[in-house]
């Protein structure tokens, strides 16, 4: 068992002292750069969703085994121009 009577205590802390300082002066300076670092300024923020101001927009898909406008519009202008 520790026995604090024995212990000389003018010349622990003049041991003890510097540490606690040293420990003290690493403590605030990491606090001191955590509060520095940038912070990301997108944490936090949940993914968005895109909503159209349209009610039908003009993207769609034709129907299986139809043939594209371009097709067909290419089909009777080419018999019309001479090549």
């Amino acid at each position: 068992m520790l026995q604090l009577s024995k212990v000389d205590w003018p010349h622990s802390l003049d041991r003890i002292g510097p540490c606690l300082v040293v420990l003290a002066a690493a403590f605030w300076g990491r606090s001191v750069l955590a509060a520095f670092q940038p912070a990301d300024p997108l944490n936090g923020l949940k993914p968005g969703v895109y909503h159209s101001t349209q009610t039908v927009s003009g993207d769609t898909l034709a129907p299986a085994g139809s043939r594209p406008a371009a097709l067909i519009l290419s089909g009777c202008l080419s018999n019309s121009i001479p090549a």
